[in-house]
C-alpha cells in the first residue's frame, strides 16, 4: 500500500480502502457496533455532482493500531456467520 499521510498525522492503521463512499459506511458502523472507533479517511474522489464519472483511489477506513485484529475479525465475513450454520 502506498504511504498514506492519514496514518502518519494521526497514528492510526489503514485496514481496507473502499472504492465507494457507501461500501466504506457500512464497514464503519460494523466496526462502531462491536465497539470499535475507527474513521473514513478522505476520498480522492473527483467528478462532481455526477457520481459515474468519479475516479477514486479510495476511502481508507482507519482503526487504532491495537484495534486491528478485533478489527479484521469483525470485518471478516467468517466472522460473522451465525454458528448454527457450521
Amino acid at each position: 500500500m502506498d504511504f498514506d499521510p492519514a496514518e502518519e498525522q494521526t497514528g492510526l492503521v489503514t485496514i481496507r480502502v473502499f472504492t465507494s463512499e457507501s461500501e466504506a459506511g457500512v464497514a464503519k458502523a460494523a466496526l462502531e457496533a462491536f465497539g470499535i472507533e475507527c474513521i473514513t479517511g478522505p476520498s480522492d474522489a473527483v467528478g462532481g455532482q455526477y457520481p459515474s464519472l468519479r475516479m477514486t483511489q479510495g476511502i481508507p477506513l482507519l482503526v487504532r493500531p491495537e484495534d486491528v485484529e478485533e478489527a479484521e475479525q469483525v470485518l471478516n465475513p467468517e466472522y460473522r456467520r451465525p454458528a448454527s450454520l457450521y
